[in-house]
């Protein structure tokens, strides 16, 4: 659908304009530290689960914990991350949240869209040397 309007035009842009707005926001914040070497490790050991679950496709929780309902090494993983069943999904979405803002040594998570029920994500294993 195309704007055909003046009104709809000037939404349009204004709706960029906050997009971003958003994201020069959130460059600008530096990455958050892991709380502690054991939380470093805990988010770490969760992304590579999902990286060798999910592999290189985005996801939103509720694909994570279907994979994870037949994969026993994801849902070992989910739930020793988030210490509660892999079927509380907003403990798991809080905890990806986390992690996006953390600098952790071989993966990365980023949110890459939104979805009507939630956040989608993608893990991503870092190059070496970066």
């Amino acid at each position: 659908m195309s704007p055909t309007s003046e009104a709809e035009l000037k939404s349009l842009i204004r709706g960029l304009l906050a997009e971003v707005q958003s994201i020069n926001r959130h460059l600008a914040k530096p990455p958050a530290r892991a709380r502690s070497s054991a939380d470093q490790q805990r988010l770490s050991s969760l992304l590579e689960a999902i990286d060798t679950g999910i592999q290189d496709r985005a996801f939103a929780i509720h694909d994570l914990l279907d994979v994870a309902a037949s994969d026993r090494e994801l849902g070992k993983a989910l739930r020793k991350a988030t210490g509660v069943s892999t079927r509380q999904g907003q403990a798991l979405g809080h905890l990806l949240k986390r992690a996006s803002r953390c600098d952790l040594p071989w993966f990365t998570i980023e949110k890459v869209g939104e979805a009507r029920d939630g956040a989608i994500w993608m893990v991503k294993a870092k190059k070496a040397g970066l």
